[in-house]
């Protein structure tokens, strides 16, 4: 159970029992405790991002909410982190939102970093 001051962008393997589900804008979260959560999935495997509040907060291009990055992360197709930076940034280019992403992939660590 993620505790009611986790940090945005923390990434957890379930959700508290009773997490409330909402819809905004087409996208699914959930909510528990204050705390509002958006699932990610890799075949059979669903990870959970702690994020802004989807109706109160800036969603759409928030750094706090990267879900091209994360689903690169974790689609699990990618050798290392500067791999997934990249295919993240094809995505962001494409939709145009988040452009900043194309200019500070370098602190998100060692690109070379293996995630696999």
């Amino acid at each position: 159970m993620a505790p009611a001051a986790a940090a945005i962008g923390t990434a957890v393997a379930w959700i508290p029992d009773g997490a409330k589900a909402l819809t905004v804008d087409g996208k699914t979260y959930y909510e528990s405790d204050g705390v509002y959560y958006q699932p990610f999935s890799n075949g059979s495997n669903v990870i959970y991002m702690v994020v802004v509040n989807p109706l109160s907060g800036p969603h759409a291009g928030s750094p706090a909410d990267a879900p091209a990055l994360l689903a690169e992360i974790v689609r699990e197709e990618h050798e290392s982190l500067g791999d997934a930076v990249l295919a993240a940034q094809e995505a962001y280019a494409e939709t145009g939102v988040m452009p900043e992403l194309l200019a500070i992939d370098h602190l998100f660590g060692d690109p070379g970093l293996k995630i696999r």
